[in-house]
């Protein structure tokens, strides 16, 4: 009996549940870059010393690059560090290395520099596990221009809410290249930021930049059993 290949493929297919995933439409797109995902979930909050961590929680997670938060990891009123982390997902989605830009911190500046201090990132995986910290500083990020809006940004040591001045800020990005953190294979989920140093992280968005969500392995091995399937369809027909 003459077996139809294409038949027999698509019901492999269907069967083992194995789904072409369409690519993400761009959520968010600023300076160049197009991001698929941001920081939505946030896991722990502790690097916030104040009163209004809500607000300054919502600046930081509306998919804008004009809100978010300042002085991450200061202690209330002191230029000592609080001990506390910010930590959070992308929106429920797994990404894995495609760039250099994988995925972005984007905050302010002015007047020629910024004032993020140092500061250790940590990637979420897929687990529920983290990677080894990266240590990073202010020198890390990349000029992106002048700020053509009055963003508004919380001032998280003294409980302020205030407005930039577009004359006197400035846009800075760090990217993170997923590559560079020891995933051990698995997908990135979210994102963790601690150690905090003078002169303290300014920050207003995190973005995952052009990257779709990567089949998981499991579903990698379907997909080549149905491909294992095609060929002997035609060897038989």
């Amino acid at each position: 009996m003459k077996i139809n290949s294409k038949l027999l493929l698509g019901a492999i297919i269907t069967t083992l549940g194995v789904v072409t995933r369409p690519a993400l439409a761009s959520e968010y797109t600023w300076n160049g870059f197009s991001f698929q995902a941001s920081l939505t979930d946030i896991t722990s909050a502790t690097a916030l010393n104040s009163s209004n961590n809500a607000t300054a929680l919502s600046y930081l997670t509306d998919a804008s690059v004009d809100t978010g938060i300042g002085d991450l990891g200061l202690a209330t009123n002191s230029f000592s560090a609080n001990g506390g982390i910010l930590a959070g997902t992308f929106g429920g989605g797994t990404y894995y290395h495609q760039s250099a830009n994988d995925i972005l911190l984007v905050g302010p500046g002015f007047s020629g520099t910024n004032y993020w201090g140092t500061f250790t990132v940590s990637l979420l995986l897929s687990n529920g596990s983290q990677t080894p910290g990266l240590g990073f500083t202010g020198d890390n990020a990349i000029f992106a221009g002048s700020n053509p809006n009055t963003g508004m940004f919380f001032e998280n040591s003294n409980d302020q809410i205030f407005s930039l001045p577009p004359d006197n800020s400035e846009y800075y990005y760090l990217p993170l290249d997923i590559s560079s953190f020891d995933t051990g294979g698995l997908g990135v989920t979210g994102i963790e930021l601690s150690n905090f140093g003078f002169r303290f992280l300014d920050l207003s968005y995190v973005g995952v930049t052009d990257i779709t969500p990567t089949p998981e392995p499991g579903t990698l091995a379907l997909a080549a059993l149905g491909g294992i399937g095609f060929l002997i369809a035609r060897r038989r027909k």
